[in-house]
């Protein structure tokens, strides 16, 4: 009797040891996925970024190509109307450069200033209006050569049609390499905002456009007081261009400190840099969502498999009690016989079993 209430404890104890770890294996397996997915959800949001940034680069260049296109045309036009083989009149020169500014939809206004800065020709308006640009980055920096030859100005407000513009400027020099002046491209900035503004990237989405050295020439949405500041401090420009074109960032926005995923793209032929950014929390929102069902599940099951375990250890532990009751009943009944001296024979029919006390057997001679 007492090896068989042993056998039910140790197997008590065995059901409880089974049921814990089968929960915690349940907890365990779900944190597990939850990592997994997670991952998953982090490199779904880098493939689309990645993406987006490579369009959008190209994009870029191509609308870039064409106005340089035009820029270097009006230079040749410039720097050859007063040659005697193709003499082109101040008119001629406006009608060209206003043709050209009609061709193409991300070009506002084409102008050309002299080497002191004076306005000699403008696309907008004929005869050119007296203005002097010799204070603007786009006119300094080609006059002086310590930029590259296709250089990229930091928005400004033109001073004949007073629209915020995107600038482009080249020098103009002569077969002496003597400068003659500097051709100027104005881009529109909403021509940028337009396309940025189609992109699902998300409440707190960005998109940016640098000058290679780290200076914003543009935003998605618009931060006036940032543009034209240098950002060349940000982990993009520190560690990350100078390794690779492209690739993706997990680091905070150069606007604000959320965890971010960056995406950039630097254009081919072209010092510029395109940023797609969206938030953390906004990449891994459905990752949260879905988590939260697999958390409550998990927590279901784990729960459900306890107080299955509980049920049982219960009911084993019920068991145990009522065989140790019935053992110690037919003990004292076999006593009660054994003392009284009566010879008992009992024969049950449904399982055919046959009980004789001792007494009984020493009656017959046994």
């Amino acid at each position: 009797m007492a090896t068989a209430i042993l056998t039910v404890n140790v197997s008590r104890r065995a059901v409880i040891v089974a049921g814990c770890l089968l929960a915690f294996v349940v907890v365990v397996v779900t944190g597990f996925a939850f990592w997994f997915y997670r991952g998953a959800a982090i490199a779904s949001g880098e493939w689309h970024l990645r993406n987006i940034a490579v369009v959008l680069a190209e994009q870029t260049r191509q609308g870039m190509l064409t106005v340089d296109i035009a820029l270097r045309a009006t230079a040749e036009d410039y720097r050859g109307r007063g040659e005697p083989a193709r003499p082109l009149s101040d008119e001629a020169l406006h009608a060209r450069m206003r043709g050209r500014v009609a061709e193409l939809p991300q070009l506002h206004a084409l102008l050309v200033t002299r080497r002191d800065g004076e306005l000699t020709a403008h696309s907008s308006v004929f005869p050119a209006p007296q203005a002097n640009y010799g204070d603007r980055d786009f006119f300094t920096v080609p006059r002086d050569g310590k930029g590259p030859r296709l250089f990229f100005g930091i928005p400004v407000k033109d001073r004949v049609t007073a629209d915020w513009m995107h600038t482009l400027s080249r020098g103009v020099e002569d077969p002496q390499d003597r400068l003659l002046g500097v051709v100027t491209a104005d881009i529109d900035v909403h021509y940028f905002q337009d396309i940025y503004r189609s992109l699902e990237l998300g409440p707190a989405g960005r998109v940016f456009l640098f000058r290679r050295d780290g200076v914003l020439l543009t935003s998605f949405p618009v931060e006036e007081a940032a543009i034209g500041r240098s950002f060349s401090a940000h982990a993009l420009f520190g560690s990350a261009l100078p390794g690779a074109a492209n690739g993706v960032l997990h680091t905070t926005g150069p606007l604000d400190d959320l965890p971010r995923l960056i995406a950039y793209h630097v254009l081919q032929d072209y010092p510029l840099v395109v940023g797609v950014s969206s938030t953390t929390d906004y990449i891994l929102q459905n990752w949260r969502k879905q988590s939260l069902h697999f958390a409550v599940g998990a927590l279901g099951a784990a729960c459900v498999i306890l107080l299955a375990t509980f049920l049982f250890a219960r009911q084993l532990r019920v068991s145990a009690e009522l065989a140790g009751e019935v053992a110690e009943s037919e003990l004292r009944w076999r006593s009660a016989l054994e003392a009284a001296g009566h010879g008992v024979w009992d024969f049950d029919v449904p399982s055919g079993r046959v009980f004789c006390s001792q007494h009984y057997r020493e009656i017959l001679g046994h």
